[in-house]
């Protein structure tokens, strides 16, 4: 945990490694086994009879009988070396394949090109310029009994055009300084909070779930930039949202101003952090 509560000039950096998700030209070979066999290699037995073929630089995927092996367990590829146990354009497998019907389809694509990239993430302060961008606009810190005080920050991805749309975003390290002049430190946790809608007011925070960024890791969790409408929209695998119990509290950075109507009959309700705003019959 951190031994101080962030600053107005505090900054967190969050690096993410990209992965750019348009679709890669593939080749796609087929062989078929009426006996035990550990390799494949040279002409595939589709139709096309293309030659097995693939580098060190490419995606190379392998079934056996429709199901996808795991490299370097299931099966070896060479890896460019003289002392490779697998020899060049052959798919080596780490058992003896028996059976008198098998097929083995090995599908060789370009890899995905990879790429990291620091966000920084500004504290949240009051800044009457900022009323009603965002559903945690006005928050300074959210508390847990569980969980204890977390800093608020924010990042406005809608209008940053320097992160790509169509990437995949993988965590890979997160650090925070107090003011510019102070050395990054490690930041052992932190979380994206959501909302309850697309449109943010202030009654739409959610406070029982949120996202651990240091669970965004693998090819099921992960952010992703989107343009949804014309809009740049960041999203989340909906797996990685946990649940928060109890429910987060807030502090604000001030006392909100809500706005009444002089409706007579309105009765309405609204709950905002815990505090029930009603109409002017009550």
């Amino acid at each position: 945990m951190l031994g101080f509560t962030p600053g107005a000039l505090a900054e967190l950096k969050v690096t993410f490694t990209t992965e750019q998700q348009t679709p890669n030209d593939y080749r796609q070979y087929t062989y078929r086994r009426s006996s035990s066999f550990t390799t494949v290699n040279g002409v595939e037995d589709a139709q096309a009879k293309k030659v097995l073929r693939y580098t060190t630089a490419d995606q190379v995927d392998v079934y056996l009988n429709g199901v996808k092996r795991e490299a370097g367990v299931d099966y070896l590829l060479c890896d460019g070396t003289s002392t490779s146990a697998a020899p060049s354009n052959t798919v080596l497998f780490t058992f003896t394949v028996t059976g008198s019907s098998n097929q083995v389809d090995v599908i060789v694509s370009q890899a995905a090109s990879t790429s990291t990239v620091d966000i920084a993430f500004s504290r949240m302060v009051d800044n009457e310029a900022r009323v009603g961008l965002g559903a945690w606009e006005g928050i300074d810190s959210v508390t847990s009994p569980v969980h204890g005080t977390w800093a608020l920050f924010y990042f406005d991805f809608s209008t940053n055009t320097s992160l790509k749309t169509d990437v995949k975003m993988l965590f890979s390290s997160m650090e925070l300084r107090n003011t510019p002049a102070d050395p990054w430190i490690e930041v052992p946790r932190a979380c994206i909070l959501l909302s309850r809608t697309a449109v943010h007011t202030q009654v739409d925070r959610q406070r029982a779930k949120w996202i651990p960024i240091l669970n965004l890791i693998t090819n099921t969790e992960y952010l992703v930039i989107k343009l949804v409408n014309n809009e740049r929209t960041l999203m989340v695998t909906e797996s990685s949202a946990v649940d928060v119990f109890p429910v987060l509290d807030v502090v604000r950075l001030r006392v909100p101003t809500l706005m009444t109507t002089n409706l007579t009959g309105d009765s309405s309700a609204e709950e905002l952090d815990n505090q029930i705003i009603t109409g002017p019959d009550t």
